[in-house]
């Protein structure tokens, strides 16, 4: 029993460490970038639909499916709506104090530079940064107000898709061979599954650290502490290295306000990160997704070296799909040896 469990995870490795290869061959995120670029709005609105459509289907039982749909896609404009009203103005009178904040710190640190000899660096540094800042401000702002109403017509798709999810994946399925239709239909309903229970578990891990960052901040009275909670969580979604971005901006804050706010910062940066790791990682991932850490390790450590930060925030849905691939292959020669 045990070796016919190490054979199916040195099988799960190659089938992991084969494809990651096909798709670096292949330029598969490349291409996946440019179709991104031009449908945005269309994969927004289908992995909206996609998300909720198990609640959807649990809500719609004896009720229009329609009505449903409006009334839960009303909701979460609600919640955001008023996520936004409440929080805007204690994230920018935030944004003001770390405003503050900064130039103490860059004071500090252009005094250890000079210290150490290096300040002609230093120089360089920020006359690059002064002539570049505002091109790059005026292009993240762009960015934002682009992907801001790419994201509110994503979303009205995803209102239409919601109501008729049903009839997309049934039209899907039709453009299958009739004799390959029945095993096609299974894959991609376990294949679904399985990395909705990836994502699901992904999200509700970063929501936690945002919760947890930001209550502990405050406690300690560390200042912009919703704001690097918020960053923390975001940067959390970011499989391996993105838990340092957050943390180490929240420890530079600290230590300009004084050096035992900065120690403080880091026992709390450490000790949720800890919890994390250690705690709700293996427990979430490993009741939703049914696979060892170590391989979504290995999985992390060979796609981010592959194809940069896109490669890790996708390593473990396609781990997944492998996972489930390998699953429905094993049953197919079973079928035929039977």
């Amino acid at each position: 029993m045990k070796l016919d469990k190490l054979k199916e995870i040195v099988l799960l490795l190659i089938a992991i460490i084969l494809s990651a290869f096909i798709i670096k061959y292949l330029k598969i995120f490349s291409y996946l970038k440019l179709i991104l670029g031009i449908l945005v709005p269309l994969f927004v609105g289908f992995i909206y639909a996609w998300l909720l459509d198990p609640l959807i289907t649990k809500l719609s039982k004896g009720h229009k499916r329609n009505f449903i749909c409006i009334a839960l896609f009303l909701f979460i404009v609600l919640v955001i709506s008023l996520f936004f009203y409440l929080l805007i103005p204690t994230i920018y009178k935030e944004i003001s104090e770390l405003g503050e904040i900064l130039p103490s710190f860059f004071n500090i640190l252009q005094r250890k530079i000079t210290d150490l000899g290096l300040s002609s660096y230093l120089d360089r540094v920020l006359n690059f940064l002064l002539d570049n800042i505002p091109l790059y401000l005026v292009n993240i702002v762009k960015v934002l107000f682009k992907y801001l109403g790419v994201t509110l017509v994503g979303l009205i798709l995803g209102l239409y898709m919601s109501m008729d999810y049903e009839v997309i994946i049934e039209g899907l399925n039709k453009m299958v061979p009739s004799k390959y239709q029945c095993v096609f239909t299974n894959l991609t309903k376990d294949v679904s599954t399985e990395v909705r229970k990836c994502v699901n578990g992904t999200l509700f891990i970063a929501f936690w650290v945002f919760v947890m960052d930001t209550i502990l901040f405050m406690i300690v009275g560390l200042d912009a502490s919703l704001l690097l909670g918020i960053l923390c969580g975001i940067t959390d979604l970011i499989p391996y290295i993105g838990p340092y971005i957050g943390g180490i901006l929240a420890v530079c804050v600290g230590f300009t306000e004084s050096k035992m706010m900065g120690i403080v910062t880091i026992v709390i940066c450490v000790l949720v990160q800890s919890i994390e790791n250690y705690v709700l990682q293996p427990i979430v991932m490993s009741k939703k997704m049914k696979i060892r850490p170590i391989i979504i390790l290995i999985g992390l450590l060979l796609f981010g070296n592959l194809f940069g930060i896109i490669g890790m925030i996708l390593a473990t849905p396609i781990i997944a799909i492998i996972k489930v691939s390998l699953e429905h292959l094993k049953l197919a020669i079973n079928k035929c040896k039977e």
